[in-house]
């Protein structure tokens, strides 16, 4: 996870979580990835598919859905934009 500057300077103090939830709806698990290393965010999911969150103080908030599978690793490359709007007040 970089910014969107022009170093794609490594991303710190995200807040990354991974939410799962069966087929009825019934069963839901949230879990919280950990930072690795600075821009890296990893954490050890079940096979299953994750609404995968991404929120920082001053960047607009992002989600994509990821499937995990057994021997597959799920990885998101993500560049972060400034929030405009936030950084103005």
């Amino acid at each position: 996870m970089t910014w969107d500057d022009v170093y794609s300077t490594a991303t710190n103090g995200a807040y990354v979580e991974a939410h799962t939830f069966n087929a009825n709806g019934v069963l839901e698990k949230s879990l919280v990835l950990k930072m690795a290393k600075p821009g890296r965010y990893e954490a050890a999911l079940p096979p299953g598919v994750y609404d995968v969150f991404v929120s920082e103080p001053s960047s607009m908030p992002r989600c994509r859905r990821v499937l995990v599978t057994s021997g597959n690793t799920g990885y998101w490359k993500l560049m972060l934009e400034h929030d405009e709007f936030y950084l103005q007040r």
